[in-house]
């Protein structure tokens, strides 16, 4: 039945989004890492999630905005399920226009003995390479950093400021709007930034996958770029908050 509502969907209730957001501001320094990897019983090891996907559901979801609104910012909320070793506990969240009712967990994704089945270019593969070589007990400082001599943790990363880059990246989301086959959050590390204490070294890349659009021709090279491969673009440098709340 198209009305049914999934277990997925049910999941994904303001409730369910605030307490998993409460969970991520309230999680012991030392014990974020754990929520990043999955138990496994036959290895006896842990393996790390590899990167995270909507669901079709919340897909279909996504594409219906359109008949109602534009979208004018998108924020990756970071969150936490409830502790369960044997499981990613890490939730993202996709947030629609800062609305707590448009939001779309994602869905972790481990690999065991596999590299991604895409490999984009350049930027996104390095910061990939690195979440994946990352010794466990550093991923706890990836997400936290120094702002006016305070400690603190990222919250969430935004695209939809009002500078221009972000504004082209807009314009090209709300162009594939309605024909979006998938979203992809890819965990990244930059190295770049990992030695400076006043900025955040975890940095995500979305990938938008899209039927009947063809090749993205906003100039976006450096911040929106195609991968080689599958019809997915990639949209870079998402801007964390805090620091650079705006």
């Amino acid at each position: 039945m198209e009305n049914a509502i999934t277990q997925q969907e049910e999941k994904s209730t303001i409730k369910y989004f605030k307490d998993c957001r409460n969970n991520w501001c309230k999680e012991d320094v030392l014990k974020l890492a754990r929520h990043f990897h999955k138990w496994d019983k036959l290895t006896g090891q842990h393996h790390r999630v590899d990167h995270f996907i909507l669901s079709k559901e919340a897909i279909k979801r996504l594409n219906k905005i359109k008949a109602n609104q534009l979208i004018k910012n998108i924020k990756i909320c970071l969150a936490l399920q409830d502790d369960n070793v044997e499981e990613v506990t890490f939730c993202p969240f996709l947030m629609i226009n800062d609305k707590e009712d448009l939001v779309f967990e994602f869905i972790p994704i481990v690999k065991v003995g596999l590299t991604a089945e895409y490999v984009p270019e350049t930027f996104k593969k390095m910061i990939g390479d690195n979440w994946n070589e990352i010794d466990m007990h550093l991923i706890d400082d990836l997400f936290h950093c120094n702002d006016v001599n305070t400690r603190v943790r990222v919250l969430h990363y935004s695209i939809g400021n009002e500078d221009e880059t972000d504004q082209k990246i807009m314009r090209y989301i709300n162009e594939i709007l309605g024909n979006i086959t998938g979203i992809t959050l890819y965990p990244g590390v930059d190295m770049n930034k990992f030695s400076k204490r006043d900025m955040i070294s975890f940095t995500p890349t979305l990938g938008f996958n899209a039927k009947g659009i063809k090749e993205n021709h906003m100039g976006l090279k450096g911040v929106v770029e195609t991968m080689s491969g599958p019809d997915e673009t990639l949209v870079e440098y998402l801007t964390p908050c805090p620091p650079t709340c705006t």
